[in-house]
């Protein structure tokens, strides 16, 4: 079984060069209204542009974990996305995280977890 959630989208392809081209997820689907991204085996990501958009999409997290957390930053950064919070440690929940603004204004969180002292 996977799980895919979907995303109200407004420009499908600014959405596409972020996902695919930058991030280089494969993109799973094209249906037209809808792009589905395989972001790992079993994992995805859909974004559709017949969905209502969010009142607030700055309050919507998508989080993507990985073990480099500043070569992400750095492709976002070199791809012109802005950074709301540069690569730093976030003591509370233990992960070193960025913070980034996606196409469609939804927080985009790349994080790594950091190992137990």
């Amino acid at each position: 079984m996977k799980i895919i959630p979907f995303y109200p989208c407004e420009d499908l392809q600014k959405t596409r060069e972020l996902y695919e081209g930058v991030l280089g997820f494969r993109l799973y689907k094209d249906q037209g209204l809808c792009l589905i991204f395989e972001v790992e085996a079993g994992h995805g990501i859909g974004f559709c542009t017949h969905m209502k958009p969010l009142e607030h999409p700055e309050n919507m997290f998508i989080t993507f974990v990985t073990d480099d957390v500043k070569e992400t930053e750095r492709k976002l950064l070199q791809h012109g996305y802005r950074c709301k919070k540069p690569c730093s440690v976030n003591e509370k929940f233990r992960i070193e995280q960025s913070l980034f603004e996606d196409p469609n204004g939804y927080t985009l969180e790349i994080q790594k977890f950091l190992q137990e002292e």
